[in-house]
């Protein structure tokens, strides 16, 4: 560009032009009028614009040049100072109110895309220039900013919309989330009496003393129970619990507990001699899909599965088609295909369809399988599986072995050079994401949360002489799961009145 002030045209003889001479200022706005004849366009476009045109054309390649018609060459002497130009023909439809010269020239995008490619972004409040982080970045940063407090993470669900979601909350409330945010409110919802979240006295977001901390909290409770019916042993006995729990310190230890079961069909008292005969029952009268063992420990979980699958189900193999299987960890690949689901969530129930293509590797076995999802409409995903943790003791993958598994997929991608470049590879990775699964038959309380069965079989986990605020929420939790029947397994008779 000249540094020329001026734009400075000298013996114009174009058209109607007569040897004009003129000097138009940059950097301002100048309006040219005239009589019609007098040579306002011929000025603007003939000599203006196509001397700009001809100039940028002057800087593109050949290649580039021929796809473009350039202006005839105009008759003036000598034409300085003049910048790159651009021209709005003069037409009688010529876009909108919220038309630019950029949008209606057509250079919107490029002028976008250079302010992208070579702007510097910064925040319009504080200056500071914003940049593009990795997600352990942002986390890493979250959580030196936000030390010792909780930060909560939303995801939009929905937007836009007007209406009630009460299948959308029933959703999140399966997955184990106890917040949703409405209409710029934050709802949170749960049962103080359940079982808190592991390694917790009690929710955070279910206690008064901690939200109202926050201001402003209004806190409302459903007193009406609707999942089993009003004069069932079940809610008599869930209500009792919920009575205890409520008035409880914390402290105590609660060595008269009792549980009212005579004259109710839906509370039965059951022996060990008794349990493979029953749970064959209420497979064929419940189904297998609505009838569940809870367990304290994963231990227990573990040995009532494979006796089940022994006993009951006669199923010899470790893997078979028809296996029910629960997901004990998020997973977000392999879904590029399915279009109903956004990840595959902890908790969630899934049916085995076939597997095959057994194998192990870093230390770890692995097949691939096709798996339904019953809660999803039986939508089907393929996946790779981790089988190590179907016998284990732990939730998911132990610590050693969760890292065992990164650094050997980690060493799969030496090659690609940079950590970042590595860590995005092995985020991608079939093995590294493989679907972590348990057999389902038995599950621990802590997993059952926002389910429910029509038949539930609770194995007793209290063998000392008196219970704890915990043992009761989780005695609480497993009872509140069943809609129809519950089977009490090895209570011993100082339980009962």
């Amino acid at each position: 560009m000249s540094d020329t002030p001026d734009i400075e045209i000298v013996d114009a003889c174009e058209h109607n032009l007569r040897h004009l001479s003129a000097w138009i200022p940059r950097g301002s706005f100048s309006v040219v009028t005239g009589v019609s004849g007098s040579g306002k366009s011929t000025l603007a476009f003939d000599i203006l614009f196509a001397s700009g045109q001809r100039r940028y054309l002057d800087c593109v390649s050949a290649y580039a040049r021929q796809f473009v018609q350039p202006q005839a060459r105009p008759d003036v002497r000598e034409l300085r100072g003049l910048p790159p130009t651009v021209a709005i023909e003069q037409r009688l439809s010529q876009g909108g109110w919220k038309s630019t010269v950029a949008t209606v020239t057509e250079i919107h995008n490029d002028l976008r895309l250079l302010f992208l490619t070579l702007g510097e972004q910064c925040c319009p409040d504080c200056g500071v220039a914003v940049e593009k982080q990795s997600p352990e970045q942002i986390a890493d940063r979250v959580v030196r900013r936000e030390r010792g407090s909780e930060v909560a993470l939303l995801a939009r669900l929905v937007s836009g919309r007007k209406g009630t979601y009460p299948a959308l909350a029933a959703w999140a409330a399966k997955r184990g989330h106890d917040r949703l945010r409405v209409d710029c409110r934050l709802i949170l919802v749960g049962d103080a009496a359940q079982l808190p979240p592991v390694g917790l006295d009690c929710s955070p977001a279910l206690s008064r003393e901690y939200m109202e901390g926050f201001g402003g909290v209004r806190f409302s409770e459903l007193t009406t129970v609707v999942r089993q019916a009003q004069e069932s042993g079940i809610l008599r006995n869930a209500t009792m619990l919920r009575e205890r729990i409520s008035s409880g310190s914390g402290d105590e230890i609660f060595e008269d507990l009792k549980l009212d079961i005579r004259g109710f069909d839906d509370v039965e008292r059951l022996s060990g001699g008794e349990l493979i005969e029953m749970i064959s029952d209420a497979y064929g009268r419940y189904g297998e899909d609505d009838t569940v063992i809870l367990c304290r420990s994963n231990k227990r979980a573990i040995r009532y599965n494979l006796g089940i699958r022994a006993t009951v189900l006669f199923k010899e193999e470790r893997l078979v088609k028809g296996d029910k299987l629960m997901i004990v960890k998020n997973c977000y690949q392999f879904l590029e295909d399915v279009e109903d689901l956004d990840y595959i969530a902890n908790g969630d129930i899934a049916r085995l369809e076939s597997i095959k293509h057994f194998e192990e590797r870093y230390g770890l076995h692995f097949a691939d399988a096709v798996l339904s999802f019953p809660d999803y409409g039986d939508i089907e995903v393929t996946a790779k599986l981790c089988l190590d943790t179907l016998e284990s003791e732990s939730a998911s993958l132990t610590y050693e072995q969760q890292n065992a598994l990164y650094n050997g997929v980690s060493a799969d991608y030496a090659d690609r050079g940079s950590k970042k470049k590595i860590w995005e590879a092995v985020r991608e990775d079939r093995y590294f994401n493989a679907l972590q699964v348990k057999h389902a038959e038995a599950i621990t309380c802590h997993k059952s949360q926002g389910g429910q069965w029509r038949c539930v079989f609770i194995d007793c986990p209290f063998w000392q002489e008196g219970q704890t605020l915990d043992d009761l929420k989780w005695l609480y939790t497993a009872l509140t799961r069943a809609v129809e029947k519950v089977y009490l397994v090895n209570f011993k008779d100082r339980f009962f009145e």
